[in-house]
């Protein structure tokens, strides 16, 4: 049987949803800003011109956008995760791949950034391009 992904606008109740159930690597990420995390997710999703979220069977599973006002020509794109992503984790990956080609279109460039030390996030990034 497989899991019911249902993708949507991203409101700030996914934010706070997303915020009490961070997967461990992206909490330590959010908290590297230096403010809670909370604070982090509200101000990323308010300066982003795209902003989506994601369940996994009912349960708040990812969030993501990019920042930057759709005239710009460079885009800062991001996503932060709970531990249902687990479960859909091809799934995941295709909808990264759309998502950020969505965002690339009329920009010049998408630039972001990962912690080294979260290895499962520097890998998926890489595996993105």
């Amino acid at each position: 049987m497989g899991h019911a992904i249902h993708i949507m606008p991203c409101t700030l109740a996914h934010i706070r949803a997303l915020a009490l159930n961070l997967r461990e690597g992206d909490r330590m990420e959010a908290s590297a800003s230096g403010q809670p995390c909370r604070h982090l997710l509200h101000a990323l999703w308010r300066n982003s011109s795209i902003r989506k979220a994601a369940t996994v069977d009912g349960e708040m599973a990812a969030a993501w956008g990019c920042c930057g006002s759709i005239m710009d020509t460079e885009g800062q794109p991001w996503l932060l995760t709970t531990p249902a992503v687990e479960k859909v984790p091809v799934s995941v990956f295709k909808i990264a791949k759309y998502e950020l080609a969505e965002m690339a279109k009329g920009r010049n460039s998408l630039v972001s950034s990962v912690a080294s030390d979260y290895k499962r996030a520097v890998r998926f990034v890489e595996k993105l391009g």
